[in-house]
């Protein structure tokens, strides 16, 4: 979280909890086929995209 300024941790936090609760949620409804490496993935991709999201709005 290097590139993430001390203002949008929180944020970038919060939105992660909000991807992770889904996924598990998805999870528990039917979709057991996931490992735990495709959940390790998707976090990475989701991680990914929302400090990709911060560093542009950051940066204008």
């Amino acid at each position: 979280m290097r590139y993430v300024i001390n203002g949008d941790t929180k944020i970038l936090c919060l939105k992660l909890k909000e991807i992770t609760d889904k996924l598990f949620t998805e999870i528990r409804e039917g979709m057991e086929y996931l490992s735990l490496d495709d959940i390790k993935e998707i976090l990475r991709i989701e991680v990914r995209k929302q400090i990709k999201h911060t560093q542009h709005y950051y940066l204008g």
